[in-house]
């Protein structure tokens, strides 16, 4: 879920202020914007957090065709 790493928002207010939602800046704006939805704004940029990932595995899988 994407939405749960995102750290702060940049946007663009209905009277043209740009203002920065995160958790200590406009709380109440930022928690309406990570909640999805169709919201009334227009967001300029947003910040993720990035996870390290020490290990990635795969795995083959082979995919048949079935004829009828």
């Amino acid at each position: 879920m994407a939405a749960n790493n995102i750290v702060e928002f940049e946007v663009v207010l209905a009277n043209a202020a740009v203002v920065t939602a995160s958790k200590g800046s406009h709380a109440d704006l930022f928690q309406a914007l990570r909640g999805g939805g169709n919201d009334q704004s227009f967001d300029r940029s947003y910040t993720l957090e990035g996870h390290l990932i020490e290990e990635v595995g795969s795995q083959r899988m082979p995919l048949r065709a079935f004829k009828r």
